[in-house]
């Protein structure tokens, strides 16, 4: 018996009668988040030229008319070519920050609660500070304050998944591969990346994830008539009620689903090869 095995067993009975109504309680949940879906996507592919429910005929044309606006594919790269880049830093600062913890014996907890509080921290609040100073240092009309302020807040979600990761390793590897000689840059990248390369590319896709699903700091720091795509549906909504609204969040959707699949493929992969 694996060790996923062992776990799902012991957890079931220390549920006990509990478990088939907290199963349940989560099919529910899961239900009722899958709504909105089941909504929009009839709707993004309605023949009419109203967001109208039911759709009383259905057509590709408002994905062809979102591919074919030059205002909604100009958002959707900007989304694309934020979001790698957030990815990227958000990747190498949390998985740094989750090597380094698993060396720290004194204020563990502390540095922990350090590293996720920006999720805690009400992102509107947060977007509003980095709006100023971006004004301080004049950097308004530049995405990079939207990639810092995304990174900074996709990073403790890497920090979690790979410190997830890491806990699951054996420490003596890199001590044993210290006291034959190796220095710790060989260390890092011989012995403590490889062990914690599917954390950390299960953690890249969700930050990829999060930057191209954000909106409340791409709303407050993206430079005028430069905004992502899911700052682009909420301007639009404000301005007409056409389907293409509803077939621009499918691809949203959409992309975040190919993320989420990537990661469970990437999964699969290296868990097969590690056999």
């Amino acid at each position: 018996m694996d060790a996923q095995s062992s776990l799902r067993s012991a957890l079931r009975q220390t549920l006990g009668p509990i478990v088939w109504p907290l199963s349940a309680g989560a099919v529910l949940i899961g239900l009722f988040l899958l709504i909105p879906i089941l909504i929009i996507f009839p709707i993004s592919l309605t023949g009419s030229f109203l967001l109208t429910w039911p759709p009383q005929l259905f057509s590709l044309r408002w994905f062809e008319a979102f591919f074919d606006d030059p205002v909604w594919t100009d958002a959707l790269a900007r989304s694309v070519r934020i979001a790698v880049p957030v990815a990227v830093i958000a990747t190498v600062l949390g998985t740094l920050s989750a090597l380094g913890l698993a060396y720290v014996r004194r204020g563990r907890r502390l540095l922990q609660t350090l590293f996720v509080a920006p999720m805690v921290l009400p992102i509107i609040t947060y977007a509003l500070g980095l709006y100023d100073v971006s004004q301080r240092f004049d950097m308004t009309g530049s995405v990079w304050p939207v990639i810092v302020g995304q990174a900074m807040l996709a990073a403790p979600l890497v920090f979690i998944i790979v410190s997830a990761g890491l806990a699951g390793r054996d420490p003596q590897l890199a001590h044993a591969a210290a006291s034959l000689g190796a220095p710790a840059r060989v260390v890092l990248w011989r012995v403590e990346l490889p062990l914690a390369r599917v954390s950390i590319a299960a953690a890249a896709m969700m930050a990829l994830a999060y930057s191209f699903d954000e909106i409340i700091v791409a709303y407050f720091l993206s430079p005028p008539g430069s905004g992502t795509l899911p700052v682009q549906i909420l301007a639009s909504t404000r301005e007409t009620a056409d389907p293409t609204i509803a077939a621009a969040s499918m691809v949203v959707i959409g992309v975040a689903a190919s993320i989420a699949a990537l990661t469970l493929l990437v999964h699969v992969f290296f868990r097969r090869r590690s056999r």
